[in-house]
């Protein structure tokens, strides 16, 4: 634990401070004496020979830097000292040292590829560092790569416009991508023919191009095909395109029958080529989760001006943030990927080769290659200073490595805070499940008790069919009062006290509590109610009771309350009715007894019938009230 910690130490004032000044290549104290850190590389005599420190010395130095250059009044260091420091280990070889215990002591959080590329570029001369480029072909679902559209980008960007067709023009030509990378390494005309030792494996075949504009680069050309994978967020996509899984289907060494094998390679930088409408829709899908400055698209498109018009519209939708690098548009073309055209750039310059010079301009202006240049021009070009790319890589790579720390640490944190209140909360969450268990058996014999008290209370009994004709305006203020005293009144006052305790219990991981609620339900619930609105916006409690109370109210009390009058209206009309033809058979001539039956008869069907229906309707009602309990 102390090593990681100590290690933590060191990226946070190491790398975060400590170390972007050795990216730099400046700090605030050695700025006052003018001398730059990386100018200590220069071979200059040592005027002190110092004895080597013990190993623990050395790695306390080196956890402990960013203590180094803190200042107090009492103890301020020398200028000498300073230099000495120095001159006994260079600012790059510490920082070397540094990115070596980050892989020993932290290998999950740094990937090896990209360190072991770190390493190699701090060994080299600053403003000198080789700097590799993939240029990926990714390949299709069905199998089917078009790998001419790189070959022919990579070779206008790099050919000799004013000289004859190079050898290695024609082996780019000839290498069939489908099957294997190519590694092409740039040099100028008069270079020599070694070249510096690789990471990329020697498997793969290598061919050296001379190019008067990137020939003093020191660029390494990584081509090659490149499947995507399933990728969630930025920080992965960043590492799956500058970290790429090249795939090769020749025999190796190792495996002696021709099969696909993936082989991690890193690199500074990564290039795109898609071809066409659809790789430039993937290009503007790249685009919105902008991985990296340090990654670019090259689409393939002809000389459409419908196309490149849709494309333009479709590009004013893009969401851009505020975080995003000016330099992901194309100036020319306002769209967030280069859009060239390598085959007329081919067929320009080998127009030129050939004598026809005046096409060649059109030509060449319409393959837009030389944005490309420009490109890897600007990020590899040689500076006292270490190169852009190399900056990236090391500060991504410290970046990363205190994320991690940060991380492990906080789940440290979390770990011993859980370990320590595990028997706690697992006696709470016990204790509130008991609690709960209570509440819902304690509620169930809460509604038989109350039900069979509410039906058989004078309030539903004052209801009865032959009480309808002077107690029906009557009927939704004894209804009303049964539901609001009778329907779970302590239960739901419980239920408020049960959530109040285990919002107390767990206050920090406690979140609203949201009921998914029928939609119907819902609906007849939405009412003005201040009550019901109340606890439906702060949503601390659940309010099934309150709802259904409410449903029972807004929707059965209101309906049997038109039944009641409905059916003593049509009683006294089919009553009123009996009785007016009974009157007109008497003056009809028949007798008293027939005519008393007549509005008999018509009496007895009238209560029947609102008997029968009132009885229906109040059975109905009660089982309302326990089929929504």
């Amino acid at each position: 634990m102390a090593p990681t910690l100590a290690l933590k130490r060191a990226l946070g004032g190491g790398a975060g401070g400590r170390g972007q000044i050795l990216i730099s290549g400046r700090s605030s104290l050695v700025n006052r004496t003018s001398i730059c850190l990386f100018c200590s590389l220069s071979a200059r005599p040592l005027t002190t020979r110092r004895r080597p420190l013990p190993l623990r010395e050395q790695n306390s130095r080196l956890l402990g830097g960013a203590r180094s250059f803190q200042t107090t009044e009492t103890s301020i260091p020398s200028t000498q000292h300073l230099q000495e420091q120095q001159a006994i280990e260079p600012p790059r070889a510490k920082l070397a040292r540094l990115l070596r215990e980050l892989q020993i002591q932290i290998p999950e959080y740094v990937k090896s590829e990209r360190l072991n590329l770190a390493l190699r570029n701090l060994s080299e001369p600053p403003g000198q560092e080789s700097i590799r480029v993939a240029i990926l072909n990714p390949a299709r679902e069905n199998g089917n790569e078009n790998t001419e559209a790189s070959k022919s980008l990579l070779r206008a960007a790099l050919a000799d416009e004013l000289g004859e067709q190079a050898a290695w023009e024609t082996q780019l030509e000839r290498h069939n991508l489908a099957e294997e990378p190519l590694i092409v390494r740039v040099k100028a005309s008069g270079q020599g023919e070694t070249a510096p030792q690789t990471e990329i494996p020697t498997t793969f075949p290598e061919i050296t191009a001379y190019s008067p504009t990137l020939g003093r680069s020191n660029l390494e050309l990584l081509l090659a095909k490149f499947r995507p994978q399933a990728t969630k967020t930025a920080e992965a996509l960043e590492t799956e395109l500058l970290v790429p899984g090249v795939q090769t289907t020749k025999p190796t060494a190792v495996i002696s029958t021709p099969q696909t094998t993936v082989v991690p390679s890193a690199v500074h930088m990564t290039l795109l080529v898609g071809n066409g409408l659809r790789g430039a829709l993937n290009a503007l899908e790249l685009a919105k989760s902008n991985p990296s400055s340090m990654v670019k698209t090259a689409v393939n498109l002809k000389s459409g001006l419908a196309v490149k018009e849709e494309l333009e519209i479709q590009s004013q939708t893009f969401a851009y943030s505020s975080s995003q690098p000016h330099d992901l548009l194309d100036p020319n073309s306002g769209l967030p990927f280069f859009t060239v055209d390598s085959f007329a750039a081919i067929e320009g310059l080998d127009a030129l080769r050939a004598g026809r010079a005046e096409v060649f301009s059109e030509l060449w202006t319409e393959g837009n290659v030389r944005q490309i240049r420009d490109w890897l021009r600007a990020n590899t070009e040689s500076a006292e200073k270490i190169k852009p790319p190399v900056q990236h890589l090391i500060r991504s790579i410290l970046s990363r490595a205190k994320e991690g720390l940060q991380q492990q640490e906080k789940q440290q944190q979390l770990s011993q805070h859980s370990k320590a209140n595990l028997v706690e909360i697992e006696a709470t969450i016990k204790r509130l499940d008991q609690e709960i268990v209570t509440w819902a058996q304690s509620a169930h014999e809460e509604l038989q008790t109350q039900l069979d008290s509410a039906f058989s209370d004078h309030l539903w009994r004052s209801l009865s069919w032959w009480k309808l004709f002077w107690r029906a305006d009557d009927v939704t203020l004894n209804t009303s009062e049964l539901v609001t005293s009778y329907f779970l009144p302590r239960a739901e006052q419980e239920v408020i006290y049960l959530a109040g305790r285990v919002a107390a219990s767990f206050p920090s991981v406690t979140p609203a509590i949201t009921y998914p609620a029928d939609p119907a339900e819902e609906k007849l619930v939405s009412s003005p109610v201040s009550v019901v609105t109340g606890l439906e916006h702060h949503g601390k409690w659940p309010i099934q009771i309150t709802s259904t109370k409410q449903y029972l109210l807004e929707t059965t009390v209101p309906a049997l309350q038109a039944l009641a009058q409905k059916l003593v209206v049509q009683s006294a009309s089919l009553t009123g009715l009996s009785s007016m033809l009974a009157g007109l058979v008497y003056f009809s001539g028949f007798g008293a007894y027939e005519c008393g039956a007549i509005a008999a008869l018509g009496l007895a069907v009238a209560l029947k019938r609102m008997q029968k229906r009132w009885d229906e309707a109040r059975d109905y009602w009660e089982e309302e009230g326990e089929r929504y309990s």
